[in-house]
């Protein structure tokens, strides 16, 4: 203003061409084809549609439903990394899924420690498990396990305090 009290900003925004995705790949998978990967995946280039708008969110989900594959198979130290790569060509990129799968592993001895004084039987906690020893080990039974523990109040004893967890070593 001519006082000197207000000013008016304008923001131009140029967004640029929305990507779409040419192609989706993955390095490191050693325990799934690509194809039965790719199948799992909620974006992804269809032959009988176009090519699907890249969408960040939509690619972490796909990251997550990954790693909770090889967490459900035993590869509870899986990592699974999405990268976009920009093409020169404007608007197009790929998507390359690099997994590391780790080793597979099952359930072996399952040892409950207890902070404080423990008047809960050790049979009481590995009742409230989904997993024995001998299983492969699926990560999304942890965290299954881990929500029945913490639902149980076993542990409350009319306090609030850490949540039970579940270490895998």
């Amino acid at each position: 203003s001519n006082d000197g009290r207000w000013l008016t900003l304008n923001f131009i925004i140029d967004e640029g061409p929305r990507y779409t995705i040419r192609n989706i790949s993955f390095v490191g998978n050693k325990s799934f084809s690509s194809d039965d990967l790719r199948e799992m995946l909620d974006l992804k280039p269809n032959s009988k549609e176009k090519a699907p708008k890249f969408n960040v969110a939509t690619m972490n989900r796909d990251v997550v439903s990954l790693q909770d594959l090889y967490g459900s198979m035993g590869f509870v130290h899986s990592r699974v990394a999405a990268e976009p790569r920009f093409l020169e060509e404007p608007g197009l990129l790929d998507i390359v899924y690099i997994i590391d799968e780790g080793k597979q592993y099952v359930v072996g001895n399952i040892n409950v420690h207890i902070d404080g004084e423990a008047i809960t039987k050790r049979s009481v906690i590995l009742g409230k498990l989904t997993l024995a020893p001998g299983q492969l080990i699926d990560a999304r039974e942890i965290k299954k396990s881990e929500a029945l523990l913490g639902r149980s109040q076993i542990f409350a004893n009319g306090q609030t305090g850490p949540r039970p967890s579940i270490v895998v070593r």
